[in-house]
């Protein structure tokens, strides 16, 4: 199993050398979440994948929009996620290591989870990067249907304020599997909520649950459809902050292999204390914000 770091390694390096112009629409919003994501403190600035971008050492110091080597050539960018992390790096200075992995994995532009995937490439499966364990047989789905069930029963088998909510769905697989075992408490469920961050794969997950040909609408909330397993309602939200609390609700929540493709911040104990990686260039060891 591939852990999130490694996947992110694979969206910014995935590729060929990309064409010199790319719209960058979400370039500002990125910017600010790196902003927000940095804290003040002791870093340690890591320096970034030498394949993210190819440059003569005596034009080492121009800014990536600038940048152009003795033809006048602009740098040439193995993605176009590369160039949109080194545009960030350069505009911000060294980003920590979470903001990175979570640009890397979620970016609308070449994101491993978000960006638009090329014809023939999936993440999961025989095909893909990796296999996860509904992708093998219904029975870990049935199974985790029954432990569900089992709770719901120890919990007074309410008749209605349940809430079944999968965090990182994948392709819909382990929710397709388990709401096929749900007769005893199928009546309870109020609604389903998906919590994914990427447009393909929410789709996909439409497709196999309520069927291609059903409608998706978009609300406040989310986007919805009705499930054809007792015509339940969908709720995908892209973030499980987006998910109405209340408290007369029961909400059961699954998150399988989910919490190993989250960003992390990596920390280095030296004589001083702790010190925060950071993303940086290779040639650009001087600047350092923290």
């Amino acid at each position: 199993m591939k852990s999130a770091a490694l996947r992110a390694l694979r969206s910014a390096r995935h590729g060929a050398v990309q064409p010199k112009s790319v719209a960058h629409k979400s370039l500002p919003l990125t910017l600010n979440s790196l902003r927000s994501s940095s804290q003040h403190g002791s870093s340690l600035s890591l320096s970034a994948s030498r394949h993210l971008y190819s440059t003569p050492a005596n034009l080492q110091n121009k800014s990536p929009e600038q940048l152009h080597d003795g033809l006048g050539e602009e740098r040439k960018w193995s993605t176009p996620l590369a160039k949109q992390l080194g545009e960030a790096i350069e505009a911000t200075g060294p980003v920590p290591l979470a903001s990175y992995m979570r640009m890397c994995l979620t970016a609308d532009i070449g994101g491993y989870y978000t960006g638009a995937l090329e014809e023939g490439r999936d993440q999961f499966g025989l095909k893909g990067d990796f296999v996860t364990s509904p992708e093998i047989s219904q029975v870990f789905g049935e199974l985790c249907a029954i432990w569900y069930v089992t709770e719901w029963m120890a919990q007074g088998r309410r008749s209605k304020g349940v809430e079944l909510i999968e965090v990182g769905p994948g392709r819909g697989t382990l929710m397709d599997d388990m709401l096929r075992r749900f007769p005893a408490m199928a009546n309870s469920i109020d609604a389903i909520y998906m919590v994914e961050a990427s447009p393909e794969l929410r789709v996909a997950q439409k497709n196999l649950l309520c069927g291609e040909d059903a409608p998706m609408t978009e609300s406040k909330v989310g986007y919805h459809s009705v499930c054809k397993y007792n015509a339940l309602p969908i709720v995908w939200t892209e973030t499980i902050k987006s998910i109405p609390i209340a408290p007369e609700k029961m909400p059961f929540i699954m998150a399988h292999e989910f919490f190993d493709a989250l960003p992390i911040h990596a920390f280095e104990l030296i004589s001083v204390g702790f010190l925060r990686a950071h993303i940086n260039f290779l040639h650009d060891t001087a600047r350092n914000p923290d």
